[in-house]
């Protein structure tokens, strides 16, 4: 609950939410309070439910639908926004204050629209569960995004400042070089900058995961500008907790498989493998006999079902594959 610093102030927090049918009980009697301190709090009150009464007027003769503008731009108001107080005893200026807010209603939801259309504004692409999706940007940097990924970048003004942001999830850049303009991801307060590269970039609950498959990456963190340098086939880490940096050579060969459908293994343990296709497949392994665990797989998957995987792992180490349920159970 947003506390009312001055008597005078008006809480537009509470009045949109009452409107809106969703304040609370101590919010709603925050509110009644309020209104009953002073009669001019009850006339800006009424003032302000009368400005969505001519809103719903300006619907009617500009074939808008000012309610749903203004239910879309709401959500990019700054939670601080500053708050100016209406003067009831200006009548001709409340009117005409009551008409431009409609108008402003309506132009704030084309123009969010407009920028949910690509056209300006910042981009927010996110996919969601078992979802994945290839996202070109103006630069011809492609990005592909694995399931659960949130990125958002400045569309109008990305070819000056290619900055992209990483809010969570995982994805793989294939990033067009210019070395007079950088192209940089933020995640947090980590910076991820291309060199002329291809990279995988995770986030995961504790760490930042940068593997390089060609190219140079170098990691900043924060305004200390510490740095590191990635090469091809290392792996850089950052701890969220820490804030601390480190990489090392990758011994992940199937770093991107979620991305490539490729799965390479070298005397694998079949414990390795099964956390491989439950990521990349959500398949759900059961070992009849726990040292099956153990055992070691070396193998090379390209583009294959889950089911060919399954039968090729039973075939190559001479064990029975059986499916029940959506289940895989290894067996001698």
């Amino acid at each position: 609950m947003e506390e009312i610093n001055h008597p005078n102030q008006i809480p537009y927090h509470l009045i949109m939410d009452e409107m809106e049918g969703k304040i609370s009980a101590a919010d709603l009697q925050e509110l009644e309070s309020w209104k009953a301190a002073d009669p001019a709090h009850l006339r800006s009150y009424q003032e302000i439910v009368d400005i969505a009464d001519h809103a719903a007027l300006l619907t009617a003769y500009q074939e808008a639908d000012p309610e749903l503008a203004w239910q879309k731009f709401k959500p990019s108001i700054p939670a601080a926004a500053k708050i100016v107080r209406l003067h009831p005893e200006k009548k001709n200026g409340l009117f005409f204050l009551k008409w431009a807010v409609a108008v402003v209603m309506v132009i704030s939801g084309a123009l969010l629209l407009a920028n949910q259309g690509g056209w300006i504004g910042s981009q927010t692409i996110s996919t969601g569960k078992n979802e994945r999706q290839q996202l070109t940007l103006p630069d011809g940097t492609e990005i592909f995004m694995n399931a659960n990924t949130t990125v958002s970048y400045h569309k109008r003004g990305f070819l000056k400042a290619r900055n992209v942001e990483l809010e969570e999830g995982e994805a793989y850049f294939n990033v067009t070089h210019d070395e007079k303009n950088p192209f940089s991801i933020k995640v947090g307060d980590l910076s991820v900058n291309d060199l002329g590269t291809s990279f995988n970039l995770k986030v995961e609950p504790k760490q930042v995961v940068v593997v390089v498959n060609s190219g140079k990456v170098s990691l900043e963190k924060g305004k200390d500008a510490e740095k590191i340098l990635l090469s091809p086939q290392d792996r850089g880490t950052f701890n969220k907790e820490t804030k601390e940096m480190s990489f090392a050579k990758n011994n992940d060969l199937n770093y991107k498989a979620w991305h490539d459908k490729t799965l390479h293994y070298e005397k694998a343990s079949l414990t390795e493998v099964s956390g491989d296709l439950k990521e990349l497949y959500g398949t759900h392994i059961i070992f009849q006999d726990a040292a099956l665990k153990e055992r070691t797989l070396s193998a090379y998957f390209k583009d294959k079902t889950e089911a060919e995987i399954m039968n090729s792992i039973g075939e190559t180490l001479r064990l029975k594959v059986t499916k029940r349920a959506g289940t895989f159970i290894l067996s001698n």
